[in-house]
């Protein structure tokens, strides 16, 4: 009967060997699949992460060109207001001249 027992506990243990090794392969496989996974989702990141950082650039580069848009349209208005009084002092003091012609009676003296 020992030798019986002997042999059980060898196929037992051999049984349990066996099952650590399908264990042992099954994690690595496991492993290299999260792995991957997980670079993959890494490497997603890293895209993401460039794209915002171009769509900052480009807002930036927009938010230049506005303030740029705005200066020259401030720039214009001013102009605009400077011509509106100069046209209209010349309004003024051309009422100004043409009144003593007409008081002349349109004759030039």
């Amino acid at each position: 009967g020992e030798a019986g027992g002997v042999e059980l506990e060898r196929t037992g243990r051999k049984a349990a060997e066996d099952a650590l090794e399908v264990v042992k392969e099954k994690s690595k496989t496991l492993i290299k699949k999260y792995k991957a996974q997980f670079d993959e989702a890494r490497d997603e990141v890293a895209k993401l992460t460039e794209t915002l950082r171009e769509q900052e650039e480009l807002t930036e580069t927009l938010r230049a060109d506005l303030r740029g848009q705005e200066e020259l349209t401030e720039s214009l208005r001013a102009e605009l207001r400077e011509r509106e009084e100069l046209t209209e002092k010349l309004h003024v003091e051309g009422r100004g001249v043409a009144t003593p012609f007409r008081e002349r009676g349109g004759r030039a003296e």
